[in-house]
């Protein structure tokens, strides 16, 4: 089971810029472990977009930072599956854990799932966290979500 959860204690702040916790789930284990206070508005929308782009055939491979957590997560799409890797920035760089493949579409509905909370939330509770044209934009990639998938290659 894929899950993307999106910590809940910036709701508390809402004058504030949401800052929290994020964390990729694969069967219970996170994959972002050390990614608490990560700027929410910068990294819910870059991790949708990479999902949208790699879910529509627009792109193999994308990355998202995790700034504060200074780790990288890279999504490469490899057929019906995504391979996922997180990379630790921190010297020495290195990867966390081997590349792990996960089923596109199980990320895609996770994506989509956490992204349009994120959004609804975002909008009742601080709305001024996200422009106009970046609510616009993380709407138009969680539509893409939302669209069946083009007929993906086999993987090499």
């Amino acid at each position: 089971m894929t899950r993307l959860r999106i910590g809940h204690h910036w709701k508390r702040e809402p004058s504030a810029s949401p800052l929290d916790s994020i964390a990729l789930e694969l069967d219970g284990v996170n994959l972002l472990s050390g990614a608490v206070e990560e700027p929410l508005a910068e990294v819910v929308p870059a991790l949708v977009e990479a999902v949208a782009a790699l879910h529509a055939g627009k792109r193999r491979l994308a990355q998202v930072s995790l700034t504060e957590a200074h780790l990288e997560l890279v999504l490469r799409r490899v057929g019906p599956d995504i391979e996922i890797s997180v990379a630790s920035l921190a010297r020495p760089a290195h990867l966390l854990r081997p590349p792990i493949r996960v089923d596109a579409e199980e990320l895609t509905k996770a994506t989509r799932q956490s992204g349009q909370r994120f959004l609804q939330d975002v909008a009742k509770l601080a709305p001024k966290a996200l422009t106009a044209a970046a609510a616009r934009k993380l709407g138009e990639a969680l539509k893409g979500l939302g669209k069946a998938a083009p007929h993906s290659e086999a993987p090499p």
